[in-house]
């Protein structure tokens, strides 16, 4: 007898048996080549259906050349089991499956399979905790798993997954799960889930170096929320990755902890940053119906010195308006949220309202906040109104001003729900470096709200009010127009003010506006319009005369931005149909 646990060699006639039945088995599995395979599922819909065609061989090789009527025969005999595994990250754990297979007569096959995928498993009991260093945590994650409701593999691996985050952002960077376990009882049909997150020691941010030529590194580090000895964080070196990105010095930052050279739990961080070129030249061409063709050249050095430090200008030149701009833009003590800028322009407008020369110095300190912006300005203005009987010839003045704005929004290239409020200040006082005063102050809101799927109500709101002895005080650029493209459409550019006898338009101390419009999607990125404008610019509130006008539109969300084409016609005058074409986001 053969020695136990070993084998009998199969006698020589046996072994040619056995290799004549795996010739003739072979034979039978590849066999004439088989048609298409025409799979159908009913029963189950959505994800759950998704996933049951991607676990299915037979519905993977139905298109395949290479399918013989074994293949074909064998692939219909896993279906079931591999139908049930496919439904069983759903908390599907009681799935009934009935399949029939038939071959057609063109050579091709039919599988159907009827699919009752059964209640999902309800979630029994469930245990999660955090032990280690890090259970006396504040704030704990809450996760998505309670007792009689539906479990699903999802959800679970949703819980392990903020389970690993929280531990984390809290520079638990050993956090591992001591236990991870889900036992489905068939019979109770319930799934009990248990979660132990051993969160380890806390780990600390050690010192952050960066790797660079050029800029002060005192200077870089006004970039870093952090400090040695703060709490290690992913979150905070995507931030500060995300900030030094955002100067625009940079092309490439690369943030490289050093886990290798970790002392008493100090993770010492490596800043790698690639000089963006200093110099950004850019020259468009657009047209706006308020301008007509305009061209601009933009010119910005990305920085100056090692204190980060910027400027530009940009040549503006279409037929109504014709301006140079030109600024040096100074980081302060948090560059993130404030900076200094000096600019200088100079300006020829010669519009249907207005005609003249302009040039300005302005000194400005910008804050950011979380939603608001904040600027903090003083103009000093020289201009030179031209064929202006209610102007004077000449206005200098030094203008204070203060202007904030404030923006939520959920996307910034085509806004289903948002708001901004702008509002703006500005003063002179005759005889403080200035020839006539005035104090004006101006508001402006727009919202943006979807009360319907593919449908937007937009509605917007102006006011301005000027305090003046008579509308010649104010410097002709101070002054309130109304009409055009972002204002009552249906009339041209600054087109509704107070007028002279002659029917020369002087401009206002006061301006009212609001326009309500709806619009929703066709078809793709385009969409239908219709809207009422209704505004004017005066200086009397007691004579507004304000003028109502009404349109329709087209939207198209186009890759270069959205692009609004407006049809709109006055609604008190004879005035004709005018169209408007504007470029650019809601807010």
């Amino acid at each position: 007898m053969p020695p136990p646990g070993t084998r009998r060699p199969p006698a020589p006639g046996n072994r040619r048996l056995g290799a004549l039945a795996t010739v003739l088995v072979l034979l039978a599995a590849s066999g004439p080549a088989a048609g298409a395979i025409e799979v159908e599922l009913e029963g189950v819909g959505g994800d759950e259906k998704k996933n049951v065609e991607a676990f299915l061989s037979i519905y993977r090789e139905r298109d395949s050349d290479k399918l013989s009527e074994g293949r074909v025969r064998r692939l219909h005999e896993l279906a079931p089991e591999q139908i049930q595994e496919a439904l069983a990250p759903f908390g599907r754990y009681r799935v009934q499956v009935q399949g029939d297979l038939a071959p057609g007569g063109d050579g091709n096959w039919a599988a159907k399979y009827r699919i009752d995928p059964g209640p999902q498993v309800a979630i029994g009991k469930v245990d999660v905790r955090i032990t280690g260093e890090g259970r006396a945590e504040p704030s704990p994650p809450e996760v998505a798993l309670r007792q009689g409701e539906p479990f699903t593999h999802a959800a679970y691996e949703s819980a392990k997954s903020k389970l690993k985050t929280f531990a984390r952002e809290r520079g638990y960077l050993d956090a591992r799960f001591a236990q991870s376990s889900v036992e489905v009882d068939l019979d109770s049909y319930r799934a009990d889930v248990a979660l132990e997150l051993e969160t380890g020691p806390r780990f600390y941010f050690g010192e952050i170096s960066f790797e660079q030529e050029g800029f002060d590194p005192a200077f870089l580090r006004k970039f870093v929320d952090v400090a040695p000895g703060d709490p290690f964080s992913d979150k905070a070196l995507l931030g500060l990755q995300g900030a030094l990105i955002n100067t625009d010095y940079f092309s490439q930052v690369e943030v490289h902890p050093r886990g290798s050279d970790v002392v008493d739990q100090r993770v010492p961080v490596d800043v790698s940053l690639t000089p963006n070129k200093p110099n950004r030249y850019r020259l468009g061409l657009g047209y706006g119906t308020d301008t007509g063709v305009r061209g601009v050249f933009d010119w910005t050095r990305r920085y100056i010195g090692a204190q980060g430090h910027s400027a530009g200008a940009e040549l503006l030149l279409s037929p109504a308006i014709q301006r140079l701009d030109a600024f040096y833009r100074i980081p302060l003590e948090a560059p993130r949220k404030e900076f200094a800028q000096l600019r200088a322009s100079a300006e020829r407008y010669d519009t249907d309202s207005r005609k003249g020369t302009l040039a300005s110095v302005r000194a400005e300190h910008n804050t950011f906040f979380e939603r608001w912006q904040q600027i903090l300005a003083v103009d000093f203005d020289y201009e030179v109104p031209q064929d202006d009987a209610e102007s004077k010839s000449e206005y200098y003045n030094l203008i204070p001003n203060a202007a904030w704005t404030w923006k939520v929004l959920d996307d910034p290239i085509f806004t289903r729900s948002g708001v901004r409020a702008d509002f703006k200040i500005q003063g002179s006082y005759d005889g403080a470096l200035s020839n006539s005063s005035f104090l004006q102050g101006y508001s402006r809101v727009k919202a943006i709200y979807p009360p319907l799927d593919d449908t937007r109500l937009i509605a917007r709101a102006e006011i301005g009010a000027t305090l003046a002895d008579s509308v010649a005080d104010i410097p002709t650029s101070r002054r309130f127009y109304a009409g055009g493209d972002n204002s009552v459409r249906g009339y041209a550019f600054e087109e509704l003010s107070p007028e002279l006898p002659n029917g020369e338009k002087t401009g206002g101390k006061h301006l009212v506006f609001g326009s309500l419009e709806v619009d929703r999607r066709v078809t793709g990125d385009w969409f239908a319009a219709a809207f009422v404008d209704v505004g004017n610019a005066f200086n009397d509130f007691g004579e507004m005369d304000l003028k109502p006008s009404a349109g329709v539109g087209v939207r198209w969300l186009s890759p270069v931005g959205l692009i609004r084409f407006d049809v709109a016609k006055p609604l008190d005058d004879d005035g004709d149909v005018r169209v408007h074409l504007v470029i650019g986001p809601d807010l």
